[in-house]
């Protein structure tokens, strides 16, 4: 589904792979994975090809995108650069729209903050996701937040973390 003008770098490929892996897509799948490198090397861009692939394959159900609000934006704006047309059905929450558990298969990608996630806990919660993507995902990594208790909470059958910085501090900030 990626537009004819674009392609994937090699580096880009390679993490493509890797995040297939972990979505049921290659033999060695987990349900489960991190993304971790340097700022502005593709992670939109990887996870996105890996989301219309199995659009493709008929395979993808709602999925959710969690992302600092700030970053929102841009994950529509590349999905319309990259994959014009394939993610057309989305829709971006906030505190004045909400997501009905009901309404939920009207969209491909559900874009939301992290602090809407927490705030629309219960609603999303009802929603078995396809894939939730967890974009900046050190944004969860204190184990008492209500934050990360919301994110935890959210019923996926595939979850993918996404950093620019995994470790910051000491190595447990990996968990």
């Amino acid at each position: 589904g990626l537009s004819p003008e674009y392609q994937l770098l090699p580096h880009q490929k390679f993490g493509f792979s890797w995040l297939a892996g972990h979505a049921g897509v290659g033999k060695d799948s987990s349900d489960h994975g991190m993304l971790a490198d340097d700022m502005g090397l593709g992670k939109t861009l990887q996870v996105l090809s890996l989301l219309s692939l199995l659009k493709e394959e008929g395979r993808l159900g709602p999925s959710l995108i969690v992302a600092p609000l700030s970053l929102l934006a841009n994950w529509g704006a590349e999905a319309d650069r990259f994959f014009p047309g394939c993610f057309s059905k989305r829709v971006e929450l906030g505190a004045r729209r909400r997501l009905r558990a009901t309404d939920h298969e009207k969209f491909d990608l559900v874009l939301a903050s992290y602090e809407t996630v927490r705030s629309q806990q219960l609603e999303l919660g009802r929603i078995r996701w396809q894939v939730m993507v967890c974009d900046e995902s050190h944004r969860f990594k204190n184990p008492t937040a209500q934050t990360t208790h919301a994110i935890y909470a959210m019923d996926a059958a595939c979850r993918l973390a996404l950093t620019g910085t995994p470790i910051q501090n000491s190595l447990r900030d990996l968990w």
